[in-house]
């Protein structure tokens, strides 16, 4: 085994997704959990968006530390063009 295998394998080089795509990926998993379907294939459909949201926000929101919680707030304001107090960023 070479250092790089062993680098890998001890998890030291292990980086954690950001939050907001361990988001979407929570929200595909529940969509595809809940009608069978990708969130993508469901989002124009407002009711199955809805639920799913819905249904994801309780507990993937509920699971996360509260910097992980400010850097996805931080993330959607970013991709909204808004902050936290309303304004436009």
């Amino acid at each position: 085994m070479n250092p790089l295998d062993k680098l890998e394998r001890s998890g030291l080089l292990a980086v954690t997704a950001p939050v907001s795509e361990r988001f979407n990926s929570v929200l595909d998993e529940a969509a595809h959990s809940l009608i069978g379907a990708s969130f993508d294939s469901i989002k124009q459909d407002a009711a199955a968006r809805d639920r799913i949201t819905e249904d994801v926000v309780r507990g993937f929101g509920n699971r996360l530390s509260h910097a992980d919680q400010d850097r996805l707030t931080a993330e959607l304001e970013r991709i909204a063009g808004v902050s936290a107090s309303g304004l436009s960023a």
